[in-house]
């Protein structure tokens, strides 16, 4: 026998609405640079830049300004004749590169 009365169909759900999102814009901002490994790193060589700029005077392993001509154009991770040790070599007139780009940061 066939049952002629019509299946219970569920009832209509009701439309869902999203709650809206009452988070500040700054909020979101800077939640989305935190998880930016990009934006961090960035930010971090920035710092770590301006941090040896300013304490240039009391890193810096040469006078920015010293010349020597018997250091003249030491070429990088070199000593010289008088054993001082010069990272990025020295220019035309004996100045440390090192330290006048620490210098130049300023």
């Amino acid at each position: 026998m066939i049952n002629s009365t019509p299946a219970a169909r569920p009832a209509p759900a009701a439309p869902t609405v999203k709650p809206l999102d009452t988070r500040k814009p700054s909020t979101t901002l800077r939640r989305r640079f935190w998880r930016s490994r990009r934006a961090v790193f960035g930010l971090s060589f920035l710092i770590l830049i301006s941090a040896i700029a300013l304490l240039a005077p009391l890193i810096a392993p040469y006078d920015a300004g010293d010349q020597d001509p018997s250091r003249a154009q030491l070429p990088p991770l070199s000593t010289s004749e008088s054993g001082t040790y010069h990272l990025l070599g020295t220019d035309a007139l004996g100045r440390d590169l090192l330290s006048r780009m620490m210098y130049g940061g300023r």
